[in-house]
């Protein structure tokens, strides 16, 4: 491992509201791996990824970017996601790159790269549905080419194939392993169906109270 290699470092880090939810930790993530983190429910593997996204503060130790900051993508779990607003499924997407500026003028480029992440998750006949009205495969896919139209060195996702049946969970994971290891794009992956990437991820993670192990 080169310091232009590591893409994330974590350095005896910490992770909890309050209080440590395990003993501090090193991690180092380099680029373009495939990690998957798995674990038991409230075992902290949802609070380590918002740690590194810099959505809570760290309670001791530090995240580093050796390389600089890199483009973070952030898929959180489905059921914080409201799904009650009137939009398209295009105009989801365009959240990645706008935000919730839906009156920003588009570019013709921007509706290229839209598209371009619509098809790479394999919906994009749906760009004019709305999102409400798709199944719950379907919104991952959704929400998972939001965060890739931002263009991410980084693509954070937090149990993406929750709900799903498992051949939608095994095309959904093929999917991202083929984006990882076509463009380089490095991966965090929280799941608890840890043989569903086996032979994609190339490093494991595992978290519950008694602490952080590198390998399953």
């Amino acid at each position: 491992m080169t310091m232009n290699s590591c893409i994330i470092k974590c350095d005896h880090l910490e992770i909890g509201y309050g209080r440590g939810l395990v003993p501090p930790f090193d991690l180092v993530i380099e680029k373009a791996d495939f990690l998957c983190i798995a674990g038991p429910n409230g075992s902290g593997k949802s609070t380590l990824i918002k740690t590194i996204l810099g959505m809570i503060p760290a309670i001791s130790g530090k995240v580093e970017f050796p390389s600089g900051r890199p483009v973070l993508g952030y898929v959180p779990q489905q059921k914080s996601i409201s799904s009650d607003h009137p939009v398209t499924v295009f105009d989801t997407v365009m959240m990645g790159k706008y935000g919730t500026r839906f009156f920003a003028k588009i570019t013709d480029s921007d509706r290229l790269e839209i598209t371009g992440s619509l098809k790479i998750m394999g919906v994009e006949d749906l760009a004019s549905k709305q999102f409400s009205s798709l199944s719950g495969g379907q919104k991952q896919r959704v929400l998972t080419a939001r965060a890739l139209v931002a263009n991410p060195d980084v693509l954070i996702l937090d149990e993406p194939a929750q709900g799903m049946d498992s051949k939608g969970e095994k095309s959904l994971f093929e999917t991202i392993g083929r984006l990882n290891r076509e463009s380089g794009t490095t991966v965090m992956l929280i799941t608890h169906q840890t043989g569903s990437v086996s032979g994609i991820a190339n490093k494991y993670l595992y978290i519950d109270d008694s602490g952080v192990r590198k390998e399953l």
